[in-house]
C-alpha cells in the first residue's frame, strides 16, 4: 500500500505526480521511491506515452481512490496520441493499459521542432499553480512536443534540458526547479493558433471517419486539388 501519494492536480501530467509523491515519501534515494512503486518490477515511465506503470501503481492504492479511465484521459498524453485511431483501436489501447500491458505505440517524437528534448513549464502557471496549490507542478499540455506557448496565458514555454529517458532513473519536480520568468523572444504569427488547436486536440474525444477523407475534402473545398468531374484548379 503506497501511504501518501498525492492526488492529481487539474492536468497535472502523472510524471508529475510520482514527483511529488517521492518528495512526500521523504525518501533521499530516487531507488527506494521506484522500488517502493514498483515493488522490485522494471517499469518504464515518464514517457510521453504511458505504459503499464499507470495500472501498477494504482494496485497499489485502496480501492475508488484514482481511477485508471481518469489518470489515462485527464493526466496522460494518451487521448492526444490516438486522436486519429478509430474507435475500436482505441478501446484496444485503453484496455491494455488497462490490464497493465504497454499501449503497443512506437517511434513518438521526443524532440521539439528545434531539435531539444526536455520538461517545459509556463512561467505564470507556476506563479499562479504557487498561489492556489502551495506548489507549482508539470502541466501534461505543455510537454506535447509540437507546443511552445502556453495556451492558457499565450507566452513562451521554458525548456529544462533532460532526456525523457533519464526520467524514468530520476524524480525532478518542478518545485525543484528555479522558474523563471517568461523567456523573451521572435513569436511566429503560426505559435498561438498552434497551441489552440492542440489544447483542442488533447481534450476532445476525435476519431477519424471510416471511408471518409476529411482533409482531402476540405482542400477540394478551398480550391486546391481536382475532382473526376472538375478540372484541375489554379
Amino acid at each position: 500500500m503506497l501511504t501518501y501519494f498525492p492526488s492529481p492536480y487539474p492536468d497535472e501530467w502523472w510524471y508529475s505526480v510520482l514527483c511529488r509523491y517521492h518528495v512526500c515519501s521523504g525518501h533521499s534515494k530516487h531507488a527506494t521511491t521506484i522500488s517502493e512503486l514498483y515493488g522490485g518490477r522494471l517499469m518504464l515511465r515518464s514517457r510521453l506515452i504511458p505504459g503499464g506503470d499507470c495500472a501498477a501503481i494504482l494496485s497499489e492504492l485502496p480501492p475508488g481512490v484514482l481511477s485508471i479511465d481518469d489518470v489515462l484521459a485527464n493526466h496522460t498524453l494518451l487521448p492526444y496520441y490516438t486522436r486519429f485511431f478509430t474507435i475500436d483501436k482505441k478501446r484496444q489501447v485503453w484496455e491494455a493499459l488497462r490490464a497493465g500491458r504497454g499501449s503497443g505505440i512506437t517511434s513518438v517524437r521526443m524532440q521539439m521542432p528545434d531539435g531539444m528534448e526536455g520538461l517545459k513549464y509556463c512561467p505564470t502557471c507556476c506563479r499562479l499553480d504557487t498561489q492556489q496549490y502551495g506548489e507549482p507542478y508539470w502541466h501534461r499540455v505543455h510537454q506535447i512536443p509540437l507546443l511552445a506557448h502556453c495556451p492558457m496565458h499565450k507566452i513562451p514555454l521554458v525548456t529544462v534540458p533532460i532526456k525523457f529517458t533519464r526520467l524514468s532513473e530520476v524524480f525532478l519536480p518542478l518545485v525543484s526547479i528555479h522558474c523563471q520568468e517568461a523567456v523573451s523572444r521572435e513569436k511566429a504569427p503560426w505559435m498561438e493558433p498552434l497551441a489552440d488547436m492542440i489544447a483542442a486536440l488533447l481534450s476532445g474525444d476525435y476519431a477519424p471517419t471510416v471511408g471518409y477523407n476529411n482533409l482531402h475534402t476540405a482542400l477540394l473545398n478551398a480550391g486546391y486539388g481536382w475532382t473526376r468531374s472538375t478540372s484541375i484548379r489554379p
